[in-house]
């Protein structure tokens, strides 16, 4: 019965169910939770053990984890953090918080291991989930890289609501303030499209544009992996691969050889995601309702710790640098959600605490920027350097 057309389809349909609930419900139910418990139930229920390799997934995943890698240090842009730098500091402030308190109570808490496996998920999601449990897989304990998928799936419970909250906070104090003076309100001015128009051409740019079908950017990609494991190779392991690969991305963005995003112009970007997302679910397969159950109980005192830590090192920087406790914890936050889904807290705070369009223009402008910012800092890169550097020390 089971064969790799069949593999492929149930896998797809699961995807796709998963996908229609998160669009249905605004994203509150996260793709991924309603795909990870769709697949314990397969598990346990009519799901061969092997379906990801039945399916041959598995093999699409191990390349899409390089080029996703690249991919993420591509979209590294160093004038946007330069301008924005005290939101990074902020952000980078949130994710020492989780790492300190994490590694400290949570070791006393669940054990060195857990504490280990859950702190790099905790500061920004699925590619360091995937990198931790590479990791646990690598040295024969699968069922501890579980704990990082949980993690990874169950975040947003917490993130969500909470970052709601301080976004609304924030907004209504927004837009008490500029009530009471009504020439804060400005326009944007377009500083971004005044620096794209006076910024040097990219190497890329000069690639004439017949010759930029997705067969090229496959390519480019493809040796840019190359070139990162030849230097992996060199190093000998001492630097963790995902670290390599980010540098390859960053590197090749900044040179110009890349764009940002170049897996969404390789119009490949919905299978390689499909087959990545899928390859989360193999930790999946020998677990039983009984140690899922005890996962989630870690899991959400992990989740509990690591907000305290965000709030803890976040809000004082925030107000050191002119932010309010709202926006300081907000940024911070950015650890639990990741785009896009804070851009839709974002938009839905705005749109209930404003009351006319000059209000929502300025209340976007001072909230959005931040949030997508903190979240490039935190889920986009640090989350993947954090997770290369602590894998080792399993």
């Amino acid at each position: 019965m089971w064969d790799l057309s069949t593999g492929f389809a149930v896998i797809a349909v699961i995807m796709l169910v998963g996908e229609i609930i998160s669009s249905k419900t605004g994203g509150k139910l996260p793709q991924m939770f309603i795909v990870a418990t769709l697949f314990l139930f397969g598990y346990w229920t009519f799901l061969p053990k092997d379906i990801l390799s039945i399916s041959g997934l598995n093999v699409v995943a191990e390349i899409c984890k390089l080029f996703i890698l690249i991919h993420v240090g591509s979209m590294f842009n160093i004038k946007s953090l330069i301008k924005d730098w005290r939101v990074v500091v902020t952000t980078l402030c949130a994710i020492a918080g989780i790492l300190a308190l994490v590694l400290t109570v949570g070791t006393l808490i669940f054990g060195k291991e857990i504490a280990i496996i859950g702190a790099a998920p905790l500061t920004g999601g699925g590619m360091a989930a995937m990198i931790m449990n590479e990791g646990a897989i690598a040295l024969g304990k699968n069922s501890l890289g579980v704990v990082a998928f949980v993690i990874f799936i169950m975040q947003g419970f917490v993130g969500f609501p909470v970052t709601a909250f301080f976004l609304r906070k924030e907004g209504e104090r927004l837009a008490e303030e500029i009530r009471k003076n009504p020439s804060l309100i400005h326009e944007v001015k377009g500083e971004e499209s005044q620096d794209q128009a006076t910024s040097k051409k990219r190497i890329y740019e000069y690639v004439p544009k017949k010759i930029c079908t997705p067969t090229y950017y496959l390519t480019i990609m493809g040796v840019l992996g190359c070139l990162g494991l030849i230097i992996f190779k060199l190093l000998n392991g001492v630097v963790d691969r995902s670290i390599i690969m980010i540098i390859v991305g960053i590197t090749a963005s900044q040179i110009g050889i890349i764009p940002p995003n170049p897996m969404n112009k390789a119009d490949s970007a919905g299978i390689l995601n499909l087959a990545l997302f899928a390859s989360f679910m193999s930790g999946f397969a020998d677990t039983t309702p009984a140690s899922i159950g005890q996962m989630v109980v870690i899991v959400f005192g992990l989740l509990i710790i690591a907000t305290i830590g965000i709030l803890i090192f976040s809000i004082p920087v925030g107000k050191k640098f002119g932010y309010s406790t709202w926006m300081a914890s907000a940024i911070g936050l950015n650890c639990f959600l990741g785009f896009p889904y804070n851009y839709n807290l974002t938009n839905e705070a705005v749109a209930v605490v404003a009351k006319t369009e000059e209000e929502k223009a300025y209340l976007t402008e001072q909230m959005l920027p931040k949030m997508i910012i903190g979240s490039v800092v935190a889920v986009t890169l640090v989350s993947c350097i954090v997770a290369g550097f602590l894998v080792k020390m399993l």
